[in-house]
């Protein structure tokens, strides 16, 4: 998470100056990667839990 910020967060917003793009841009990154792990967790509790009666 650092690098993504440090990277969007810093770099891009001095260079492009556009405030608004950036951090969307970065909710989305945060968004997708937050999507994927919450699918992969979902998976494994789903192939590991315990059965019911």
């Amino acid at each position: 998470y650092m690098d993504v910020t440090g990277t969007l967060g810093g770099i891009t917003l001095n260079q492009t100056g556009r405030e608004m793009e950036t951090v969307l841009l970065l909710m989305l990154v945060y968004l997708v990667i937050s999507l994927t792990v919450s699918t992969a967790m979902n998976a494994y509790n789903k192939r590991n839990a315990l059965k019911e009666r």
